[in-house]
């Protein structure tokens, strides 16, 4: 994959739970964590601490403009009902073909400033593998 800027990412989250992802208007940013969990398996006599890998894991966060043109109130709606939703990142909306995907539990927030502009933001965490397609 080569460089990319980030002003061409995309982020989609489906409408409901059995929606297919479409695009969350404005994006300016987004992010994905992956994580595994690690137990402490040290034992009496062990020279050094020692941990097993548990189950892997994915969360992240994301950010857009509030434009009301484009913006349908989804992430609030799937913030409330607490059912997952379809997700797909790109870090090229141009690249079909390099992406991740899942599904995931979505919270929400508006952010307003008389020195700003008005923002929709959030976070999620994976109700199913993030799997990475077409990057290395």
């Amino acid at each position: 994959m080569a460089r990319t800027h980030g002003r061409h990412g995309r982020l989609y989250i489906g409408a409901t739970t059995s929606a297919a992802a479409s695009p969350v208007g404005a994006t300016k940013s987004w992010t994905l964590d992956a994580q595994t969990d690690y137990v402490d398996a040290t034992a009496q006599g062990d020279s050094s601490k020692v941990s097993v890998a548990g189950l892997p894991g994915g969360s992240g966060s994301f950010e857009a403009i509030l434009d009301t043109a484009v913006y349908n109130g989804d992430v609030f709606t799937a913030a409330r009902d607490g059912l997952s939703r379809k997700f797909y990142a790109y870090p090229d909306g141009a690249t079909n073909t390099q992406y991740w995907f899942g599904t995931a539990f979505f919270s929400a927030s508006a952010t307003s400033s008389v020195d700003g502009v008005n923002t929709v933001s959030g976070t999620f965490a994976g109700a199913t593998d993030i799997i990475a397609v077409g990057i290395a």
